[in-house]
C-alpha cells in the first residue's frame, strides 16, 4: 500500500521542509517579512500629510482626532516650510531651501512678493527645472498688474 518509515526519524527531514526551505530558512524568511512590514508600517505612520491627500485626520488641541481638510493650493510668498514639505515631491530640505532664499530677499521684492511665478522657484538653489514643474499645480502665484487690468488679491493656480 504506502510506503511507511522504517525507523522513526527517517521522513522527519523530509518532512521539515516545505518547498525545499528548512525550518531554518523559514524562520529567516520569516523574520525578514516581519521586519520588512515593521518598516512599512513605520514610514506609513510617521509620512507627512500630502497636500495631494485632501482629507486628513489631526490631532486636536485637546488630543482628540480631528478631521482636517488640506488647502488645494499653497502661495509660496506665505506658507511656511511645514505647508511647503506637504507638495508631493518636495522634501523638507527644499522647503526649507524655499523658505529661506524667499527671507533673504523679501525686502528687495515688491510688495514682499519673491515668488510671482514658476520660473521665480526655479531659481533657488536645490530646485531645477523639473521639481518646479511638479510643483506647479500645487502652487499659487499671486496675479500681476499689468497696464491694462488692475491687481487683485486672487492666486492664480501655477502661474508660468
Amino acid at each position: 500500500m504506502g510506503s511507511y518509515p522504517e525507523e522513526p526519524g527517517e521522513d522527519d527531514a523530509a518532512a521539515g521542509e516545505c518547498w525545499g526551505f528548512t525550518r531554518g530558512h523559514r524562520l529567516g524568511l520569516g523574520l525578514l517579512l516581519a521586519g520588512l512590514l515593521g518598516l512599512l508600517i513605520y514610514h506609513y505612520v510617521r509620512r507627512p500629510m500630502r497636500l495631494d491627500d485632501g482629507v486628513v485626520v489631526v490631532r486636536g488641541p485637546d488630543g482628540h482626532a480631528v478631521v482636517a481638510t488640506l488647502p488645494r493650493l499653497v502661495d509660496p510668498n506665505q506658507a511656511t516650510a511645514e505647508e511647503l514639505a506637504r507638495i508631493p515631491g518636495v522634501g523638507v530640505k527644499t522647503a526649507e531651501a524655499l523658505v529661506k532664499y524667499r527671507a533673504a530677499r523679501r525686502e528687495m521684492a515688491e510688495d514682499g512678493r519673491v515668488f510671482l511665478r514658476l520660473a521665480d522657484v526655479e531659481r533657488v538653489p536645490g530646485v531645477g527645472k523639473k521639481t518646479a514643474e511638479n510643483m506647479g499645480e500645487y502652487l499659487a502665484f499671486p496675479q500681476v498688474s499689468t497696464p491694462e487690468t488692475p491687481a487683485t488679491e486672487e492666486a492664480s493656480p501655477g502661474s508660468r
